[in-house]
């Protein structure tokens, strides 16, 4: 974590100033709080995303860090159950928020939602045209890549690109040189899995079939294995983890083994650390273990 003394839109917060630094502020100027700890590991790759974007929209928002170690009367106040947490404050109340660690195309969006867009801030143009305009979007992350290969934002960028416009080999080589550990590691991993969904399409077969054959033999686990890799590959992630949890309930072998790797793929693209990914983590221990 920078010290959020170096920044005049971050600042730290706690019990004692929370009503004067947060709520009185917000009735100026919107005010995120991220409530984080020093143990939390997802809570130390957000961090950072939200202390940079604090400072390219220099006051558009203000950052207020809540350690809920030292500030556990406000963080039982607002029911923080997990980190990292932000929460948004306008006019002393609470107008939106999000839990987890997000990916940065999805923060983008969040904050430009909240305050508009950074700046001259070729990212954000970028990620804002990935969609509505792939092939500029792409050359934007390539040139910033050619101005500095070791961007990992833009290689981020043009690896979703890339993706969405079903070049996959071209996406892996662009990926390759963000390890899985780190600050952009997550989505790294995200997207790389993404591909591995795509690749595991051309031979999953077809669900109806599927449905049909479980239709006739409901207690085959390998078959319900099978439906949970084509509603993957699909993107159909919460049908997908309980088609796995039907498998694993049949066969606790198959549990341990095919469907635990699956699983971990698909937590792997929602988020480690999402709702859905630690509903269904506990879900699979308790049943396994």
């Amino acid at each position: 974590m920078i010290d959020a003394a170096t920044s005049n839109w971050v600042i730290e917060v706690g019990d004692a100033n929370f009503e004067e630094e947060v709520l009185q502020r917000s009735a100026q100027v919107p005010v995120l709080v991220d409530f984080w700890a020093e143990w939390c590991g997802p809570c130390k790759q957000l961090g950072p995303l939200l202390e940079q974007a604090a400072a390219e929209r220099n006051g558009a928002f203000v950052l207020a860090k809540a350690n809920i170690d030292e500030a556990q009367q406000l963080a039982g106040y607002f029911r923080v159950e997990s980190i990292p947490a932000v929460l948004v404050f306008k006019d002393n109340q609470v107008v939106n928020g999000f839990t987890g660690l997000v990916s940065e195309i999805d923060l983008k969006t969040f904050l430009d939602e909240l305050s508009g867009p950074a700046p001259n801030d070729p990212l954000v143009e970028a990620a804002a045209l990935e969609e509505k305009d792939a092939p500029k979007a792409e050359a934007i992350y390539r040139d910033l890549l050619t101005k500095d290969e070791r961007n990992d934002p833009a290689r981020l960028g043009l690896g979703r690109v890339l993706i969405a416009t079903g070049r996959d080999e071209e996406a892996q080589t662009a990926l390759a040189m963000i390890p899985d550990a780190g600050e952009f590691g997550a989505e790294a991993v995200k997207l790389r899995r993404t591909i591995e969904m795509k690749k595991n399409a051309a031979t999953a077969g077809d669900e109806v079939a599927i449905q049909n054959r479980i239709a006739a033999d409901p207690d085959n686990a390998q078959l319900h294995l099978e439906l949970g890799n084509v509603l993957a590959t699909k993107g159909m992630y919460p049908q997908a983890l309980e088609a796995l949890m039907k498998a694993a309930n049949l066969d606790l072998d198959l549990g341990r083994g095919a469907v635990r790797e699956l699983m971990v793929k698909i937590f792997e693209i929602v988020g480690v650390r999402s709702e859905l990914a630690d509903t269904y983590r506990d879900k699979l221990r308790a049943m396994l273990y």
